[in-house]
């Protein structure tokens, strides 16, 4: 016995319903409120951010960015460094441990239990290592 799809008198199913928007087009009078509310937030952030430099010339001078920004860029550059460093060494450790099943066999476990522990926990261990060390 065959059932037909659609029983008359039925409500059409959910899927038979073609989606539409329950909103519609924007009204232009709601555009020019956003416009509008966009350019008000704007002129207060410009006006904040100009009256902010005009206070930190007054009172502390500009200059005291400076050192700021030079040890900001040092620790950009030991950074860029050791990630530099980092990458010629272990790449080819990876490599090599990605190439040889022995390896992996032997790697996997270490290195999935160290990978379940952030790298801020091994920090109170590093510091330890340096200063007996030193």
């Amino acid at each position: 016995m065959e059932v037909p799809d659609v029983v008359p008198d039925e409500h059409p199913r959910l899927a038979d319903v073609p989606l539409r928007s329950v909103r519609g087009p924007p009204v232009p009078h709601q555009r020019t409120g956003d416009i509008a509310f966009a350019l008000v937030a704007d002129g207060l952030i410009l006006w904040g951010l100009v009256d902010l430099g005009h206070y930190l010339y007054d009172r502390t001078g500009l200059g005291v960015f400076g050192e700021p920004l030079l040890l900001g860029l040092a620790t950009l550059a030991r950074v860029a460094v050791l990630v530099a460093v980092a990458t010629l060494v272990w790449v080819p450790i990876r490599v090599k441990i990605g190439f040889s099943p022995r390896l992996t066999r032997i790697a996997q476990p270490v290195v999935q239990v160290l990978a379940s522990f952030p790298a801020n926990v091994l920090f109170p261990l590093a510091v330890w290592f340096f200063i007996k060390n030193a």
